[in-house]
This record gives structure tokens, sequence and C-alpha cells, in this order.
């Protein structure tokens, strides 16, 4: 598996994906649903605030039916993407824009903020103390980020992303994203992050295509060296479409630890369970690493010609 700047944009993205918000619907019959913090808690109190509080050494291991559902959930997340280029008229004109942008012709939009900047004066693109700005450094994502139909252009730094908009409509850029140096993109609207310490920590997201910070799908995992062993732990996906959600049967619910800070059930599983899980996600990152090569770019290949 894979493995200055202001403190509000250091955090990874496994932080950020806990604090996304996925309420769940009411419970009906037999099983469980998400709903309340107060009404989802285990049985038998396995619930904690962080992961980091679970008991490693003395979890247990989930039973065979409940690895069969949580198999289930895993495989209907669709982990794959794609890096959509569009038709190349479309994608001239969209590049003329951006280098205007490229070459600080034109102010962006931080939204988190709400200040406007040009690139060589943004404190996480701007160059340090006695450099020249100079577009050459970075590379360049080219692609349909958000599944519009229309390229955004994502702009690397030292391993952050910063994904920026043209909107027609009115003439502005915006910064609709970014990503730290643990953050990856798996295509359009999908991306995943890998925080390393005792033990690597794995998040996938699916974002929502009207609004990015929100999050359509959220799937974290983990392994944890302990003692003389490791302890691998999955979570449940998340959904925040009522549709998809998951129903819980409580026999397995019971068999969960909890995570209140990000409202996620875990189960602990054995290191091969936790490679079959994961392996759509693993040929997913394997296949997004050769489909990036084809949208990114040094600055010559996608302004030069427009010199």
């Amino acid at each position: 598996m894979e493995g200055g700047i202001k403190t509000k944009r250091i955090q990874s993205l496994t932080i950020l994906a806990s604090l996304a918000i996925f309420m769940l619907g009411a419970c009906q019959g037999s099983k469980a649903r998400y709903s309340s913090q107060e009404e989802i808690l285990t049985t038998n109190d396995r619930s904690y605030e962080y992961t980091y509080e679970f008991p490693y050494a003395e979890m247990e291991y989930a039973a065979s039916e409940t690895f069969v559902f949580l198999h289930n959930a895993y495989n209907n997340v669709n982990f794959y993407g794609e890096f959509l280029k569009g038709d190349a008229e479309k994608s001239t004109y969209y590049i003329e824009k951006y280098k205007k942008l490229v070459n600080n012709e034109i102010t962006f939009l931080d939204q988190e903020e709400g200040n406007e900047y040009l690139i060589k004066d943004f404190e996480y693109l701007a160059p340090y103390t006695d450099d020249e700005y100079d577009r050459n450094k970075y590379e360049y994502l080219f692609f349909d980020f958000d599944n519009d139909s229309i390229p955004e252009l994502c702009v690397i730094n030292s391993g952050y992303k910063y994904i920026f908009k043209y909107v027609a409509a009115t003439d502005k850029y915006i910064l609709s994203d970014w990503l730290t140096s643990n953050g990856s993109i798996n295509g359009s609207l999908k991306i995943r992050s890998v925080a390393l310490g005792t033990g690597q920590s794995y998040t996938f997201l699916i974002l929502n295509a009207q609004q990015l910070q929100d999050r359509d799908c959220m799937v974290l995992f983990f392994f944890k060296p302990i003692s003389n062993t490791v302890a691998y732990v999955a979570g449940l996906p998340k959904y925040s479409n009522d549709k998809e959600q998951i129903d819980i049967p409580e026999e397995i619910k019971n068999q969960a630890y909890y995570c209140r800070s990000q409202d996620v059930y875990y189960f602990r599983v054995t290191e091969e369970q936790f490679e079959l899980l994961t392996e759509e996600y693993e040929k997913a990152v394997h296949l997004s690493k050769e489909q990036v090569r084809e949208v990114t770019y040094t600055y010559e290949q996608l302004f030069g010609d427009m010199e």
C-alpha cells in the first residue's frame, strides 16, 4: 500500500473526513440505522471519541457473517475514477483562460478565506524569500475534476494540490478545493489520502458534485502495530444520500467499535480479510496512477503553444 503553511491548511484529509457530516435515518425493524449520536452507541459500550482510544490489544475480531456484511459494503463502493479531458475545442478555450491565472494577469477567489489573490501572492504558491515567481516549477493537472463537463486546473506545489475553476458566466476564478501532500486524486470527484504514523491510515472520499466540501461517501480503514502483532481495522462505508445508507443488523452493530468524532463503525479483521476488503481500492489506486499521467503537464506542455 502507498504511503511555512498556515495551520488550518496542513490538516490531513483524514482529519477533514472526520468533520464531514453524515446524518442517517431512523430505525427500521430489527435493523439499526445511523441516527443521532445518542442513539448509535453500541449496546456493549464500545463507543470512543477517537480511534486512538480503541483497546487494540483486546479488540475482538468480527464474526464471519459480519465480515461478509462488511465485504459486501466495500464491494458496493466504486473506488474507480476517470480523468476526463473533454472535447479539444472547449479545452483550448479553458487553457487560454487558465494561462492568464498562472501568468498573474488575473486574481482568483479563495473561498475558504474570502480573499482574492494573484497566484504569485498566494501564500501557498508564492515563492520563498528572495526567490522569484517561477511558473515552471509547478506541475499541472488539467481535466474535469468536478464532473461538470468543464475542465479545472490543478496546480501542484511540493505535493500540495490546489484546484482552480474558471466560471465563464462571471468571468471569475475560484480556488474550489485543495489537497495536502498526503492526498491524491482518484479521478473526477474521488480523492484519497494516506496518513503515516504508528501504522497507516487510509481515507477514500467521493465528493459532492454541487459542493465539493461535502462528502457523498467516506471509507476509512487502517492498520496499527500492537505488541507482537498488527491490528487491522475497517470502517463501514458512510453515505450522505438516504437511498444509499447502510442498514446495520443489531447483532453486527454490537460487534463494532464506534468512533464518535467520525461517526463511523469500525470492525477488527484479519490481515487476509483486510486485503480482501481493500482489493478493489488498491486496484483503483494503481489504475489512477497510470491515468493521471495522461492529464499531467509542465507549463511548457500545457501553455507553451500559446506564447
